[in-house]
């Protein structure tokens, strides 16, 4: 039996005091007396509901200054910005261009020998065309061995225009597209970026390479300049400053995306349907339990993602409600399209969501094997929470059901001992021996911290 976890504190809430709504008939003689006024006024089409008009709209947008509707060649311009800057998926982000900075600034610092110093930049800006075409090549090669959205809009661009792409980052001085989204947008640096960005977009569209943007839009300069702004130092300096404050905190972000929490409330669901128990039902709601996938963009299927840690029962638990949901869903007479179905034939490689470890889940949700290698505080964290599930043969036996509807106590007394007999819980000298090791951590972190920039707010260590 797993040690009973320690009672938590908790500060009383306050309760906000709902507000009085309108008295009856109150609303009808309002609207009697102003007419079409009090009538909400339609919103045109292509606006949020309630979105404030005129000057109040360009206020409302805090990431877009100039309050331009984003068009939807937006969609293509920030999946090329991720192509040239290595930004292949949601969850990777930007770091400190250092190593960038300082080559770009070495073009400018002052010289006594004004001409050899021009000879030499130069000479570095002459055409590379095997070098470009040679960064063009490497990255179609790794972008083919990778199925989304980003991947497919880069690989519409032909090899010859994407080495003309590098071309014109090698001219202007810089090896490597690395905006600094930690320092002023209005830096020569970040200005340069935003140039190349902006033109060489133009370039690939201009010339066909990029198909189905409407130019008249990609050729106002200035509106392609504000996207650019509205995305690099507004999305991916977010995201990037967030990492670095609290490593592993985007994916954590991506993780409560509205398509990865619908799988967990369709599965509850389903439960519900099929009479499992309440607290087995509000377990399955986090959507860290549940599988990672991704829709190839050509053939549009939906493949599965590898699943770590994740308990053979409990898999087989879920392919099963996802099996059954269809049937419910037929004779529950629901419109719209069943949900797609997710091929598990071949799984692909573990994403970084598929590593997210869930919070308040049972532990026997994860192999025994899985779970006892986890660190002493990981598996602290898990202390005295209750099997969600009987052991696997009990499972196998189809025509055993009643565990489905039993109390928590009846269910813990017949299978808890069982479902965790293999899971082994840190004892209090390993939390104690953990603890003094995080302390070394943290005075090692502090002491390189130091001796890099003492100048630079370090983001505190995990405790």
């Amino acid at each position: 039996m797993p040690p009973k976890r320690p009672a938590k504190t908790s500060k009383a809430k306050a309760k906000a005091k709902a507000k009085p709504g309108p008295k009856t008939g109150e609303k009808r003689r309002a609207q009697a007396q102003g007419g079409e006024s009090s009538k909400k006024k339609p919103t045109e089409k292509g606006s949020n509901e309630g979105e404030a008009s005129g000057d109040e709209a360009s206020t409302s947008r805090k990431r877009n200054p100039d309050a331009y509707e984003i068009p939807e060649e937006a969609e293509d311009t920030q999946h090329f910005i991720r192509g040239i800057s290595g930004l292949f998926s949601q969850t990777t982000v930007l770091t400190r261009p250092t190593a960038e900075m300082h080559a770009f600034e070495e073009r400018y610092k002052a010289t006594e020998d004004i001409r050899a110093h021009v000879a030499v930049l130069v000479d570095q800006a002459r055409t590379p065309s095997d070098t470009a075409m040679n960064s063009a090549t490497a990255l179609q090669n790794k972008l083919r061995e990778m199925r989304n959205p980003i991947a497919t809009t880069m690989l519409r661009i032909s090899k010859a225009y994407m080495a003309g792409v590098f071309m014109a980052f090698h001219r202007a001085g810089i090896s490597t597209f690395h905006p600094d989204v930690f320092g002023p947008r209005e830096s020569i640096y970040n200005q340069l970026h935003r140039h190349l960005a902006v033109s060489t977009f133009q370039f690939v569209t201009s010339g066909l390479a990029l198909r189905g943007v409407d130019f008249s839009v990609v050729d106002k300069y200035h509106l392609m300049g504000n996207m650019f702004d509205n995305f690099v130092f507004g999305t991916l300096a977010k995201n990037s400053q967030q990492e670095l404050r609290k490593p592993g905190s985007v994916t954590t972000a991506v993780k409560a995306t509205r398509a990865y929490k619908h799988r967990a409330i369709r599965r509850s669901e389903t439960a519900k349907e099929l009479g499992y128990s309440l607290r087995l039902r509000k377990s399955v709601k986090d959507p860290a339990l549940h599988s990672d996938d991704e829709r190839d963009p050509i053939t549009k299927q939906i493949h599965v993602r590898d699943k770590p840690g994740r308990a053979e029962h409990w898999t087989n638990l879920f392919l099963e409600w996802d099996e059954k949901a269809v049937g419910i869903r037929m004779h529950s007479g629901k419109r719209g399209p069943a949900p797609q179905e997710r091929l598990r034939t071949q799984p692909l490689a573990p994403s970084a969501l598929s590593h997210v470890l869930p919070e308040e889940v049972p532990p026997d949700y994860f192999a025994a094997s899985f779970f006892n290698e986890l660190s002493a505080r990981e598996r602290a964290k898990y202390v005295g929470i209750p099997a969600g599930l009987p052991p696997a043969r009990v499972l196998e036996n189809k025509s055993d059901t009643a565990w489905r509807t039993m109390a928590a106590d009846e269910f813990e007394e017949k299978y808890g001992e069982e479902a965790l007999k293999d899971h082994r819980f840190p004892t209090e000298e390993e939390l104690l021996s953990s603890e003094d090791e995080d302390e070394d951590d943290e005075e090692d972190e502090e002491e390189v911290a130091g001796i890099v920039d003492p100048d630079v707010e370090m983001p505190a260590p995990s405790r």
